[in-house]
């Protein structure tokens, strides 16, 4: 196997170490793979397990291996790496990147505290906050730059471990810095991967309508409508879709996503508010 590009932050496909644990990669691959392997637990682990596998099996015969020196001296007989390694790295990059992606959302959740940045709702459990505006990337007080610094490591987390769970957090952030663009390009291509779409499919609506360009309300409309479609309970999506209607001037409509909102959710402080949203409309 040749010309493998193996980044030190980010972990190797299941192709690339199938064929390390093979025995194919070149010497300048395997250095790489071996460097990445040696501070990464969750590839060495799935190295490890394979080669247990091999053990298992009395048609394949083990490579010498060991941590960080000299990891793979001699390999034979691995036709079944391919599959085994296969079957072990998918769930366990799974649950790594379901609980970076997690972690990621609760440090922006906790950054963000009692504000609203945007008018639409985001899921992942934002509190509610009086309406100030998305932070920019020049703002130096600290709560900016505490936010600042949990998307920057979200962004980072998504590019560690790709995922649509981490690349949705990503995109979160980005919204929450006014980075409407970098979100909209992150949700369309996660959304349809997502293991929870309509959140995610909620959280694009929300980008969206946060954007604000020509031809967006549509595009708010379509997201949001599906998400609704995916879950009619979620509370963030029957916000925004209320918060949709009421922009475009549809009252009665607005009136009455309102409305159902409040069979919802009837006592936090975003169901205050779409009382308030109700009082204006039918002043």
């Amino acid at each position: 196997m040749s010309d493998v590009s193996i980044t030190p932050d980010v972990c190797p496909n299941p192709a690339t170490l199938s064929a390390y644990v093979d025995g194919t990669v070149d010497a300048s691959a395997r250095r790489s793979l071996e460097a990445h392997l040696g501070d990464c637990e969750v590839c060495y682990a799935v190295v490890v397990e394979t080669m247990r596998a091999v053990d298992a099996s009395p048609e394949i015969s083990r490579p010498s291996w060991s941590r960080r020196t000299g990891f793979l001296v001699a390999a034979t007989g691995l036709a079944l790496a391919a599959g085994m390694i296969l079957a072990i790295w998918i769930p366990t990059l799974a649950d790594r990147t379901t609980a970076v992606s997690d972690a990621t959302l609760a440090a922006v959740v906790r950054a963000v505290g009692p504000e609203r940045l945007i008018e639409p709702r985001l899921t992942g459990g934002f509190e509610y906050g009086p309406l100030r505006g998305a932070v920019r990337s020049a703002s130096s007080d600290r709560s900016s730059l505490q936010l600042l610094t949990a998307v920057g490591d979200a962004v980072s987390a998504a590019r560690a471990h790709p995922s649509a769970e981490t690349q949705q957090v990503a995109a979160i952030g980005h919204v929450l810095v006014g980075q409407y663009d970098d979100a909209i390009a992150a949700l369309d291509t996660s959304c349809p991967e997502a293991t929870n779409r309509s959140r995610c499919e909620s959280d694009l609506g929300a980008a969206y309508l946060a954007r604000g360009a020509a031809g967006d309300l549509d595009r708010a409309a379509t997201h949001i409508h599906l998400a609704l479609q995916l879950a009619p309970a979620l509370r963030e999506a029957a916000f925004n879709e209320a918060l949709l209607l009421e922009r475009t001037g549809r009252t009665g409509d607005a009136l009455a996503a309102w409305t159902h909102y409040l069979s919802l959710d009837n006592v936090s402080a975003w169901a205050s508010e779409a009382r308030l949203h109700i009082r204006r409309l039918t002043s």
